[in-house]
């Protein structure tokens, strides 16, 4: 079998290093904690159960954003695993000539796909098989995710590339006579003979490529990074309700109509109730994100953003209240003209929830207006809320009928399915919403709002 030939000119990360890299604690941390999370939320008979479990996954979820998204932001590409093995990321930015760049502001996207697919690929079939086949097969030992977004693991000189030293002086070890680099405790140019100068000189460290934005307001960059990260687990959260609604209405109509009752659903209720916990944290932290924001600007610009964090603010409560309540299941269902469930109340805290979240988009649509005007940025606004305005206006609808009539089965059933058609497409569109919050969330270019001092 013949050696591999890299197109890259610099020294390839080899797959021990990258594995080592990613052992401790870049993936080992998060996943301990997924599993003790899981677990305790699993066996649970009391609320300090649950509640450890609940902290569990959501120190994962915050170790998970700040090892595969904040630190190789901050650092060109490297995590605390790839400082320990001095290897780092680089982009691909011509690849007939296998030009290599540091990562960088606009790389917010790139860095994200990569922490994504990577646990995918990494946790696929086997741990790390995928992987391993993927580097062996490569001649620049790319994994399926360094081809996805066209980047390579490269090994560093750390001295040189350490961010903590950028700008500061150092001392030149550069021969006086041809410029070449000493190696490394030899006294003598490898290109051109000339001994090592005794006299010490300084240079600048090397950095990345200026930008004209300006400087990076430091409180924009956390905001921007909390919304990205808060918006991640409300969609799964969202999509587990959506399974455990279905299972739940497959299972009551298996018994209006058929007299058993085929799914318990106990644990998947459980987990889906563990998400829940977690996510109404995500929902106040990403409240105070944009109030954080809001301070950023002046007065004028900053109150469109406070009213948005005031009635998302108010979306939470609602939506906690809607479901903490127990009023979330089998709403309009008749069995053998018995009404099993009306849950009225219920249904009017879900449509508050949903009409504080439109309100509260509204207003943020106001501010990215703004910004875009005023600020350069070029962020598109929210649309998908508005969905939400006629599955409001029906399911009330919907109520009102079911609250009026005196129902036989068959139309008792008919309300509930219509209800429940109501409530998926509500779920899908607030998925859709906080996919947007990710979305814009990259597009938002912190180094564009005014620093203040």
């Amino acid at each position: 079998m013949s050696e591999k030939t890299p197109n890259v000119k610099e020294p390839l990360a080899t797959f021990k290093q990258r594995a080592l890299a990613g052992l401790v604690p870049d993936f080992l941390v998060p996943v301990l904690l997924m599993i003790c999370g899981g677990i305790l939320i699993g066996i649970a008979s009391d609320a300090f159960t649950i509640v450890g479990g609940v902290i569990c996954q959501l120190a994962a979820l915050m170790t998970f954003i700040g090892t595969f998204i904040f630190l190789p932001y901050k650092r060109r590409g490297q995590s605390n695993g790839k400082i320990r093995q001095k290897i780092t990321v680089k982009k691909i930015v011509d690849k007939d000539k296998w030009i290599l760049a540091d990562l960088g502001e606009g790389d917010v996207g790139l860095i994200v796909g990569r922490a994504i697919v990577n646990w995918i690929e990494v946790f696929f079939i086997i741990p790390s098989l995928v992987s391993y086949f993927m580097i062996s097969s490569s001649n620049n030992n790319q994994t399926l995710t360094d081809r996805l977004f066209g980047t390579v693991v490269i090994q560093i000189d750390p001295e040189e590339y350490d961010m903590k030293k950028e700008g500061e002086e150092k001392e030149s070890n550069n021969c006086s006579n041809c410029g070449t680099p000493f190696k490394k405790g030899k006294q003598f140019c490898s290109k051109c003979g000339s001994e090592a100068s005794s006299s010490k000189k300084t240079i600048a460290t090397k950095k990345t490529a200026p930008t004209q934005e300006g400087e990076t307001n430091t409180p924009a960059l956390i905001s921007k990074f909390i919304l990205l990260g808060g918006s991640i687990l409300p969609i799964i959260t969202l999509f587990l309700s959506v399974i455990l609604s279905l299972l739940v209405t497959i299972s009551f109509s298996i018994n209006a109509w058929g007299g058993f009752w085929p799914f318990s659903g106990y644990l998947f209720w459980r987990a889906t109730k563990g998400f829940l916990v977690v996510s109404y944290i995500c929902f106040f932290i990403m409240t105070g994100a944009i109030i954080v924001l809001a301070f950023q600007y002046s007065d004028k610009e900053s109150i469109n953003l406070l009213v948005s964090s005031g009635l998302f603010g108010g979306f939470t409560i609602f939506w906690i209240i809607f479901y903490e309540a127990g009023w979330n299941f089998a709403p309009f269902l008749f069995l053998n003209g018995n009404l099993v469930s009306i849950t009225i109340g219920g249904v009017i805290f879900w449509i508050l929830a949903l009409i504080l979240l439109i309100l509260s988009l509204s207003f943020f649509n106001k501010y990215i207006k703004q910004i875009n005007e005023e600020h350069n940025q070029n962020i598109p606004k929210f649309f998908g809320q508005f969905v939400l305005i006629p599955v409001i206006v029906l399911r009330l609808v919907f109520l009102i009928i079911g609250v009026a009539a005196i129902p036989d089965l068959a139309f008792g059933a008919i309300i509930y399915y219509f209800n429940k058609i109501f409530v998926w497409v509500a779920l899908f569109t607030m998925m859709g919403i906080f996919i947007g919050f990710i979305f814009r969330a990259l597009k938002f270019n912190a180094k564009l709002v005014p620093t203040k001092s």
